[in-house]
C-alpha cells in the first residue's frame, strides 16, 4: 500500500491530492478486507465528534465518550436461562442521605445467583449521587465487597456486571442508593440477575 499523489505535487489537488491505493495502483476508498489493517486516527477541532459501534449480535454498543474514554452499552439483559429464576431488586424514592438507603436480597440457600446488570437513575442535585452495588456475605455490613458503581446526576445510566454469588441462606446482595449532599432528590435503582 503506498501514498499517491496525482502529479507527485502536494499543492495542486485539493481534496484528491493524497489517495490510498494498494501494490497494484488501485485507490483504496472505504473499507476493505485486508490481511493486515492500518490503524486510523479521526481528530476534530471544531466539536464532539460522536463515534459508535453496535454489537449486532449482542445488541451491546461500544461509545467513545467526549473525555476519550470507551464505554460498552449493554441494551437489554439477556434472558435467564431456563430452568432459572429471574430475579429483579428494584429501589425507587426521595433519598435524602450523604450515607445512604439500602435494600437488600438473600441469595436462596444452595442457588447461584448471576447478577447481570446493574440500572440507576437520579434527579439532577448540585453534588451529584451515586447508586452501589455490594455483596454482604455476613449480612451486617460488614466485610462487605463493592462490585459496581454507577456516578449520576440528571441522567440514567446502566452497567453490565456478570458476576456470580453462592447462597447460604446468609450471604445477599445490598443496592444502596445515597447522595453527597443531604439534599433530597428521586433515585432509582435496579439490578437484574438469575438464580440457578
Amino acid at each position: 500500500m503506498g501514498i499517491y499523489s496525482p502529479d507527485g505535487d502536494v499543492d495542486s489537488y485539493g481534496a484528491e491530492e493524497v489517495n490510498l491505493r494498494n501494490s497494484s495502483g488501485v485507490e483504496l476508498l472505504g473499507q476493505k478486507v485486508q490481511a493486515a489493517s492500518l490503524p486510523v486516527t479521526i481528530a476534530s477541532d471544531q466539536s464532539t465528534l460522536p463515534a459508535k459501534i453496535v454489537n449486532t449480535t449482542t445488541g451491546n454498543q461500544l461509545a467513545i465518550e467526549t473525555n476519550g474514554s470507551i464505554k460498552v452499552i449493554p441494551l437489554e439483559t439477556p434472558p435467564a436461562p431456563s430452568g432459572a429464576l429471574s430475579v429483579i431488586n428494584t429501589a425507587f424514592g426521595i433519598v435524602a442521605s450523604v450515607a445512604g438507603s439500602d435494600t437488600y436480597y438473600t441469595i436462596t440457600n444452595g442457588k447461584i445467583l448471576t447478577v447481570q446488570t446493574l440500572l440507576a437513575g437520579a434527579e439532577a442535585t448540585t453534588g451529584g449521587s451515586i447508586v452501589e452495588l455490594f455483596y454482604d456475605p455476613n449480612a451486617n455490613l460488614t466485610g462487605m465487597t463493592r462490585i459496581s458503581t454507577i456516578f449520576i446526576d440528571g441522567a440514567s445510566d446502566n452497567a453490565p456486571v456478570y458476576q456470580d454469588f453462592t447462597g447460604n441462606g446468609t450471604r445477599r446482595m445490598v443496592l444502596r442508593r445515597r447522595g453527597y449532599t443531604s439534599a433530597g432528590r428521586e433515585m432509582f435503582a435496579q439490578w437484574i440477575g438469575y438464580e440457578v
